[in-house]
């Protein structure tokens, strides 16, 4: 059974049907409009914690070096993600995206209201709200996108065919969020699967409403996205996953891991990729299967309950992105820096973990070698391991090659 209301002048069965289409979108709203401000609140107390329990590393690690390619990295991916949840949280938008969508919420507020006032209002909501999604949406993402380009690139050798490919896959996510973030507005805040919304009749007369229970698919932008997304982590984690599988095999085999040191190389990026493997992958796939899971039988169910979680479940995924990838900068930094210290040698085991052949040799330690191909990432290697790590790398070699001459 269908409502489909309309702006007429019957006064019977106006009035009934408009009645009963406030109730199932006022309900629609309120439920929406708890569960992404709770969501919100959450990401941000995850966020929030994992800031403080690593600053004291992030101060000494990122802060210290000044900007350096790597901080830089390590700002895009840490911090601009969480603008998007503040605007939740924060933007009094939230209700009134509801006093919008849904005029009967708040009574003679709305009603009194001029509907060229409301398009003005929106219209400055969504130029807020795009801004919002560019710095805290997209730079988050090509920053993490790139991470895991250059993690493939070094463990698969400077294999530029997993590179070009891992490239286009986000390159191709990264213009659907163009897409995406062209098309948002605050009216659809709460709404991105494509359902159809009452909205107010073209008249500044009285709040006579014209609701379509049916819904529509989601948008192709949105749905592309998450394969995309999909296919470019589980590619990355399996090249990565793989490699240093691969490395630790022919190293004498997986007990070589039970002899690691903790915290060395081979154990962070595999304890990493694993990570971000299970946990990302695995939201993404739980949040797909909830949209498309089969919804209560009847219409007013449909429209109260058909898509609220799938995208809550889903925008976890981008912050824990970033807490995984910032996390593994820190730690890859911090090695670096360890293994700089005099005496400290990374991991006698690894001998052939060597990072795109045909490259200039670059020895990070006594018992370890490691090959970039091109001055860039040459460059960007020693900018990773830090001013310290390559001053007292240096004085070691310096050292050598005087005991060397001497003998």
């Amino acid at each position: 059974m269908q409502f489909h209301g309309a702006c007429v002048s019957s006064p019977i069965m106006s009035s009934f049907n408009i009645l009963l289409e406030r109730s199932v979108a006022s309900l629609h709203a309120l439920r929406q409009t708890q569960i992404d401000t709770y969501a919100a609140y959450s990401r941000i107390t995850l966020w929030t914690f994992d800031l403080l329990i690593n600053l004291d590393r992030e101060q000494e690690l990122i802060w210290s070096e000044g900007l350096r390619a790597s901080s830089l990295l390590y700002y895009a991916v840490r911090y601009p993600v969480i603008a998007r949840q503040i605007f939740y949280v924060c933007y009094t938008g939230m209700e009134y995206v509801s006093q919008v969508r849904y005029p009967f919420v708040l009574g003679s507020k709305v009603l009194n209201c001029k509907i060229a006032d409301v398009q003005t209002l929106i219209a400055h909501c969504n130029l807020w709200y795009q801004f919002v999604s560019v710095w805290s949406l997209l730079i988050p993402r090509v920053a993490i996108a790139l991470s895991f380009i250059l993690r493939v690139y070094a463990v698969m050798h400077g294999g530029r065919f997993y590179v070009a490919i891992l490239s286009f896959l986000g390159l191709f996510s990264s213009v659907l969020d163009i897409v995406q973030i062209k098309q948002i507005s605050c009216t659809e805040m709460s709404n991105p699967l494509g359902e159809s919304q009452p909205k107010p009749c073209p008249s500044d007369a009285a709040p006579k409403l014209k609701v379509n229970s049916s819904l529509t698919k989601p948008p192709l932008a949105f749905v592309m996205t998450f394969i995309s997304l999909i296919v470019f982590d589980v590619i990355a984690c399996t090249l990565i996953l793989w490699k240093m599988v691969e490395v630790i095999r022919q190293q004498g085999g997986f007990r070589t891991v039970r002899r690691l040191a903790d915290g060395s190389i081979a154990t962070l990026i595999i304890q990493n990729g694993a990570l971000y493997f299970i946990i990302i992958t695995g939201i993404q796939l739980g949040a797909v299967i909830l949209y498309f899971l089969p919804q209560p039988s009847g219409p007013l169910k449909l429209i109260i309950f058909k898509g609220l979680y799938s995208t809550v479940l889903n925008d976890y995924t981008l912050i824990i992105s970033t807490i995984l990838v910032a996390r593994l900068i820190l730690d890859l930094k911090g090695y670096f820096r360890r293994t700089s210290r005099p005496g400290i040698e990374a991991e006698p085991y690894l001998t052939s973990l060597s990072f795109a052949e045909n490259g200039t040799e670059l020895g990070v330690s006594t018992g370890q070698r490691t090959t970039i191909s091109g001055q860039w990432v040459h460059g960007l290697v020693r900018d990773f391991e830090g001013s310290n790590a390559v001053g007292a790398r240096e004085t070691r070699s310096m050292s050598e090659m005087g005991d060397v001459g001497r003998r």
